[in-house]
């Protein structure tokens, strides 16, 4: 999905300084953001991003 935003200023400069910090282009991070944001509202199971990345390895 592509979507585009009109951010307000405050946002802007905060996505930036996210985007700085993980070391990430700009979209990249404002997905990292929301995945986080969501994550922590319970709306996105964390389940979801794990089956991403690939099988766990080790016993349980």
């Amino acid at each position: 999905m592509h979507l585009v935003l009109d951010l307000p200023r405050d946002v802007s400069i905060a996505l930036r300084r996210f985007a700085n910090l993980h070391q990430v282009e700009l979209e990249a991070s404002a997905v990292l953001a929301l995945r986080e944001y969501l994550t922590s509202t319970g709306d996105l199971e964390l389940v979801a991003a794990l089956e991403e990345d690939g099988g766990v390895a080790g016993n349980a």
